[in-house]
């Protein structure tokens, strides 16, 4: 799907980059039960949703304001999905809703 885009360039990882989270995340305060439970709310989504959503991220720049996927890359991401351009927003939209429900109500159940 990334080939032919031009502006995107590859950059080659060693294998302690790898197993290592970027700066920004190792920074923050998520603990490893957030973690996991943020894997868990993504785990129950659909994988056109969980799609939707890793295509979404590898465009993803921490700090900016008002992001959105090149045009392109969501005609793309339609076309494998075989819907409209329109519709992928939605499904980026209710798959981020659905985890921030699943979290809400695993925390609150945990606070209670």
């Amino acid at each position: 799907m990334l080939r032919g885009r031009e502006g995107i360039r590859e950059v080659p990882l060693d294998e302690n980059e790898l197993g290592s989270e970027p700066e920004h995340v190792q920074s923050s305060s998520v603990t490893l039960a957030n973690r996991q439970l943020l894997d868990e709310a993504i785990d129950s989504l659909s994988e056109r949703e969980q799609i939707v959503l890793r295509t979404t991220f590898q465009y993803y720049q921490p700090g900016k304001q008002n992001q959105h996927l090149p045009h392109d890359v969501v005609e793309d991401l339609a076309e494998s999905l075989k819907t409209t351009s329109d519709n992928v927003r939605q499904i980026r939209s209710r798959a981020l809703r659905k985890i921030n429900q699943y979290i809400k109500s695993k925390t609150e159940s945990k606070n209670s």
